[in-house]
């Protein structure tokens, strides 16, 4: 004899039972998008509940292995999207179909944690083809997102610090003996950001994450800066006696009358009227004073400073808006 369970409730009896698996059919529901043994779904611990109404209740459960697709481009602002195909394999559909009570499932007992946030689950319904016959299929879209938290603290920001420190290589003096270490350690530290990323984004050969390849830029420019060090070093030392070419020094003259000109209009900013001989005053005294290497390779260092760091300083907060707008 099956337990029976009254339920007393708003003033009507409402009849519940249990009775033995034996006793009802149970739809032979296989997942066929799962990459293990297609078995049935269900087992002997699962029970099912047969209401006074007529409807039956069976809430199977079970551990599948399914496939992912993950767009790696967005990495770490990317999404795993898995399906899962419930098919009842050995009816047709003018036999038996399937149709989801409703279009999303519920998340709220999911116990995800770290990393991943779940969303709802989409649940629609299909009709699969095989073997010359059409099956009912129930299909599941599972979609996990990143949480990119994390990875924005201590990779993205450290990168976005150390591409715009990179650029200060310029402003340290030729002689003081630290330039072309300094630039060096930059490039160092680059290659141990890639070194932790290349074990954490997902290998996959559809496409490159983009920030592995903001990472590769900047690591160009930093071999780069390396690079004019050492060209800015080496003109610095050069001997005096040697002559100065002519597109170095229209170089020279040029950064020196931007850089003396602009700081005598911060200083006299109500003197509009007399710009045009300050101007002049300006050029007159770069043309007096004599061309050296030493000044030369000042020169140089800021118009690089110049030309690399205004960018940075441009492309830094955009990506940083991007990716709160992310």
């Amino acid at each position: 004899m099956s337990p029976i369970l009254l339920i007393l409730a708003c003033g009507f009896v409402s009849v519940e039972t249990q009775p033995p698996d034996s006793y009802i059919w149970i739809p032979d529901l296989v997942v066929s998008s799962s990459f293990q043994q297609l078995d049935r779904l269900g087992g002997d611990f699962v029970s099912l509940k047969l209401f006074s109404n007529g409807h039956i209740q069976w809430m199977p459960g079970d551990l599948f292995y399914l496939p992912c697709s993950v767009d790696v481009e967005l990495y770490p602002f990317d999404s795993l999207k898995c399906s899962m195909d419930l098919v009842v394999w050995s009816h047709l559909v003018t036999e038996v179909d399937l149709e989801p009570r409703q279009s999303r499932a519920g998340v709220s007992s999911s116990n995800i944690r770290g990393q991943w946030s779940l969303t709802p689950a989409l649940i629609i319904s299909l009709k699969k083809h095989s073997d010359n016959k059409t099956m009912p299929t129930v299909k599941i879209t599972l979609i996990l997102e990143r949480l990119p938290t994390n990875f924005v603290f201590n990779f993205i920001l450290p990168v976005m610090i150390l591409s715009l420190l990179g650029t200060f290589v310029f402003l340290i003096p030729a002689d003081s003996g630290e330039k072309v270490s300094f630039a060096i350690t930059i490039p160092l530290s680059y290659g141990v950001y890639m070194g932790f990323l290349t074990n954490m984004v997902p290998q996959s050969s559809e496409g490159v994450s983009t920030f592995i390849i903001f990472l590769g830029i900047t690591l160009s420019l930093s071999a780069l800066f390396v690079i004019l060090s050492i060209f800015s070093v080496r003109i610095s030392a050069r001997s005096n006696s040697r002559p100065v070419p002519k597109a170095f020094q229209r170089i020279t003259v040029w950064v020196e009358h931007v850089k003396n000109c602009g700081r005598q209009r911060r200083l006299h900013p109500n003197h509009i009227s007399e710009d045009t001989e300050q101007s002049d005053e300006c050029e007159a005294k770069e043309h007096i004073q004599v061309m050296t290497w030493n000044r030369v390779s000042s020169a140089l260092d800021l118009f690089f400073f110049w030309v690399l760091c205004i960018p940075l300083l441009i492309a830094i907060p955009v990506l940083l808006v991007s990716i709160a707008v992310l």
